[in-house]
């Protein structure tokens, strides 16, 4: 049992009764510490951590169903950022209560994702998947309205009445009970007529329908022919313009006639694009359009979509994640990135936009992505949807602190720590090297980035990075200084952690080593001059072979010139003495037919004796040997070697047998043989037959092709 005693005063120690006295009366108390802003933070055994203000009331109770990994808590620490440090039975809890953000997680499996909230007379609204959930103020947790279990899509507070956006159709709420009005089907949200409060438009599942407000009563009351697109995107241009977008199939101008009941006329933007996670929303009468390219203003007077460049400069082609976009009751149009939430306000002075922004990302929103939700509490605080519950965020909570950075640890050779008491000296063996390094933050939604430089390696700072470590490998000899420094959000810690490093030169790089390294390069330079000129000398001598080889080449290619030129003039001789054999052939052809032709004359004439010694005479003269004399003298020069290979091959051939042979190597006929003969070419014939047997010729060879061919 609880109690708590005065001891301002040690002469009177009282027991002092603080309103939850009772409430505290049912637990054990373990552990206390006074917090620096006056509170009581209490342990407990089994009922986990309590809070108490400077008069005893109850300000806060977490424990396990809360966050808390163990109910209970055997030590209470707080930091100077005034977070509190919890020691548990099996572990260590942190409470961040310097963060601005407040996570409620409280029966997540009836809850689910959030996809939209509202604060009403007193009544706290959350629309999930699971249907709609309230709870007053005052109360911790939680009900679900039963006539709206399903997912709800929207809360639209519309003068003075909160209408519900479901997937089962449209409701009114009141307290805790929900009465549906219009028809069924899906309803994404409620837009309040421009001009006529009691008219609004709801996009729907299948277009645009009309409520109409009779008797302070809200009535379904038809749809807007000639439109049958899903309308999750809507807002009023003006009072007979409509623009919606949808993702797949692009954003669409409507004009819609005076009595709400039919499109008059439709035209699709070709200013933008369509595209997934695209959508739209108006702040300060300004219809925006958002898509992965950009932000667009729409601009009534030329009915195009202009972009925004303020805006759009957020977006970067890694960042935009969703990029949705939403205005609040409290006069701020929130963007969100991948990495920050962003909210403008507007400067009504200078008539601009101030943009500012948090560090909550993607991860930590847990949101489903097109779905986001953030919606307005009060003017500094905010719920941001996530697939848990939500987050509570305070925009005056922020606080910056600058954090201290240190090195924790530097190992080498993957698993071996260095002392860092005294300056480092390492191995070359030992050329890489691990940094461990950490800062004393420990916000959740705002995580520790790291930025390090290691001089003598890199000039630059690195990109900032989550990881607390970084291994630089095989560095070179020399030394080194490491530096690192952090940043939670956008603040950057004032100070950095440094610490010189000298990596030693290797053996091969001693005082011994360059010497020996000096003299051999002295010797290699002498073996290379040696080498060099021993190569130079082989070159002159290759030179004088090639130019020896060269004049060789020309002196045979100049006696083969002059052996050509011989053989031609040889060939000259042997035409020329062909042409005097054939001319003495011929000749002697000429003389004997003409003698004969005397002699045969003569013999017709009458016996005389001068007749007898003139036939005698002419006799004489046809069996002279002078002519075969200077025929084979003649034939001997224009072919010689003939009768030297005719008789190695026929040794038994006459000297009649070898000058009839000449004749047909002459290509002489019968008839041109017998006057060079003196004989008959019957005689003629004879002999080439004799002289076909002596040279044993078969029948089919002709002697003159075999005699010419030799």
């Amino acid at each position: 049992m609880a109690k708590f005693y005065d001891i301002s005063k040690p002469e009177n120690i009282t027991q002092w009764i603080i309103p939850a006295q009772k409430k505290l009366s049912e637990y054990t108390l373990y552990s206390f510490i006074e917090l620096s802003n006056g509170h009581f933070g209490l342990g407990t055994i089994a009922n986990g951590y309590i809070e108490l203000d400077r008069k005893g009331n109850l300000i806060q109770t977490l424990n396990q169903k809360r966050g808390l990994s163990n109910n209970t808590i055997l030590s209470l620490f707080e930091d100077n950022q005034k977070n509190i440090w919890v020691g548990l039975g099996n572990g260590v809890n942190y409470i961040n209560t310097a963060s601005p953000f407040y996570e409620y997680k409280e029966e997540w499996e009836a809850l689910g994702t959030v996809y939209s909230s509202k604060s009403h007379e007193g009544y706290d609204y959350l629309g999930t998947n699971h249907g709609l959930y309230v709870k007053q103020n005052f109360e911790n947790s939680y009900e679900l309205i039963p006539e709206t279990k399903g997912q709800v899509w929207s809360l639209d507070l519309i003068k003075g009445s909160l209408f519900c956006g479901h997937d089962n159709g449209s409701f009114i709420i009141t307290k805790k009970n929900a009465q549906k009005i219009g028809i069924d089907g899906g309803t994404w949200i409620f837009k309040e007529h421009p001009s006529n409060g009691n008219i609004i438009l709801q996009g729907t599942y299948n277009g645009i329908h009309v409520l109409e407000r009779e008797n302070n009563q809200w009535k379904y009351r038809n749809k807007i022919e000639g439109f049958d697109i899903s309308s999750r995107f809507l807002e009023f241009a003006n009072d007979s313009v409509l623009i919606v977008a949808h993702e797949y199939k692009g954003v669409y101008r409507l004009e819609i006639n005076d009595t709400l009941e039919k499109i008059q006329k439709q035209r699709k933007a070709i200013s933008v694009e369509k595209g997934i996670n695209a959508g739209l929303t108006a702040f300060d009468k300004v219809i925006y359009y958002y898509y992965k390219k950009g932000v667009y203003r729409f601009d009534e007077q030329r009915n195009v979509f202009v972009k925004d460049s303020l805006i759009s400069s957020l977006i970067k082609s890694e960042q935009y994640s969703t990029g949705k976009m939403t205005s609040d009751d409290e006069g701020r149009l929130w963007f969100l990135t991948k990495d920050k939430t962003h909210y403008f306000t507007k400067d009504i002075l200078r008539d601009k936009l101030i943009h500012k922004s948090f560090y909550l990302d993607q991860k930590n929103r847990k949101s489903i992505s097109g779905f986001e939700h953030i919606g307005s509490v009060n003017q500094d605080n905010y719920i941001i949807g996530t697939n848990e519950g939500y987050v509570a965020v305070n925009l005056k909570a922020f606080k910056t602190f600058d954090t201290k950075v240190k090195i924790d640890a530097i190992i080498v050779s993957d698993s071996v720590r260095v002392s860092m008491k005294k300056s480092i000296s390492l191995a070359y063996s030992n050329n890489n090297i691990l940094f461990e390094f950490s800062a004393n933050a420990y916000q959740k939604y705002y995580p520790v980035q790291y930025q390090y430089k290691l001089e003598g390696y890199q000039e630059t700072w690195s990109a900032w990075n989550e990881e607390a470590f970084i291994k630089f490998e095989n560095l070179d000899f020399g030394t080194y200084v490491f530096h690192v420094r952090s940043k939670v959000g956008e603040k950057i810690s004032e100070s950095k952690a440094s610490k010189s490093i000298t990596i030693l030169a290797p053996w091969y790089w001693s005082n011994s080593a360059n010497i020996i390294y000096i003299v051999s390069f002295f010797i290699f330079i002498a073996i290379l001059k040696a080498y060099y000129e021993q190569k130079n000398k082989k070159e002159q001598l290759d030179i004088i072979k090639k130019n020896n080889q060269k004049a060789a080449l020309i002196q045979l290619e100049n006696q083969k010139e002059l052996i050509r030129i011989r053989n031609e003039q040889l060939q000259q001789d042997v035409e020329s003495k062909s042409r005097e054999l054939v001319i003495a052939t011929m000749s002697t052809l000429r003389r004997n037919e003409f003698l004969n032709k005397i002699k045969k004359d003569l013999s017709e004439i009458e016996t005389e004796p001068r007749i007898d010694l003139l036939i005698k005479k002419i006799n004489k003269n046809l069996k002279r040997n002078d002519d075969w004399e200077y025929f084979e003298e003649a034939f001997n020069n224009a072919d010689k070697g003939f009768f030297k290979i005719l008789k190695t091959r026929h040794p038994k051939l006459t000297n009649n047998d070898l000058r009839l042979c000449a004749y047909l190597r002459l290509n002489l006929s019968s008839k041109e043989i017998a006057p060079l003969l003196n004989i008959s070419v019957q005689s003629v014939e004879i002999k080439r037959y004799r002289l076909r047997k002596k040279m044993n010729l078969s029948r089919d060879q002709r002697i003159v092709d075999y005699i010419i061919t030799m």
